[in-house]
């Protein structure tokens, strides 16, 4: 029998406005700090964070249970994706 182990992995690159250099480098270990605390607190395992005065490089790791746990959500708005594009 086969075995599945899904291993998906995001990069997120966040930038700010017309890339000014906003991030001060100080701050840098403490921004990485808090993505990876928004990461724990979701379940979603952050891999790596950084960059530099004008953005930021998020790599996640999608976790395989996603799925089960965002379904209630779809059951619960069935109609969701026909309200994007109107009647």
């Amino acid at each position: 029998m086969a075995h599945k182990y899904p291993n998906i992995l995001i990069h997120i690159v966040f930038s700010t406005k017309n890339r000014r250099d906003l991030i001060p480098n100080e701050r840098h270990t403490l921004l990485w700090k808090y993505l990876a605390g928004i990461g724990r607190n979701h379940k979603i395992p952050v891999l790596a964070a950084g960059g530099t005065a004008n953005h930021v490089h998020v790599l996640v790791a999608l976790p395989t249970d996603l799925m089960r746990r965002t379904s209630p959500v779809a059951k619960e708005e069935p109609e969701f994706p026909s309200q994007l594009h109107g009647p």
